[in-house]
C-alpha cells in the first residue's frame, strides 16, 4: 500500500506526515487490498480542507472535509472514508454469498 501526502498552500512537516500515515494506515483493517491512498491537505484562507483518494482492485473512493481546524478536518474525512470502505466491503462479501434458488 502506497501513501502519498500532498500539501497545497501549506507546508507539510515531518510530524504531520507521520501522524497522517499513522491514521491513514488504519484503513487497511477495513479493506486489506488497498493499492494507493492519496491525502491532499489544503489551506484556503482561514479554512483547511482534507481530501482522501483511495484506489483498490476494482473501485476508487473519495472523501473530503472542510473545517477551521486541521485535526477536526482529518478526523471527519477519516470517518467518512471508513464508512464508505465498510459499505464497499459489505457489497463485495454480500455478492459472494447469495444463493440462487432453483424451482
Amino acid at each position: 500500500m502506497e501513501i502519498q501526502i500532498t500539501g497545497r498552500h501549506i507546508e507539510v512537516s515531518d510530524d504531520l506526515k507521520t501522524l497522517t500515515r499513522k491514521k491513514v494506515g488504519k484503513l487497511k483493517k477495513y479493506f486489506p487490498r488497498l493499492q494507493t491512498i492519496e491525502v491532499i491537505l489544503a489551506r484556503e484562507k482561514y479554512r483547511y480542507r482534507v481530501d482522501i483518494l483511495i484506489a483498490a482492485d476494482h473501485f476508487t473512493l473519495q472523501a473530503q472535509a472542510e473545517d477551521d481546524e486541521l485535526q477536526n478536518c482529518m478526523d471527519e474525512v477519516l470517518s467518512r472514508i471508513e464508512r464508505r470502505l465498510r459499505k464497499q466491503k459489505e457489497k463485495i462479501v454480500g455478492k459472494k454469498h447469495i444463493r440462487k434458488s432453483t424451482m
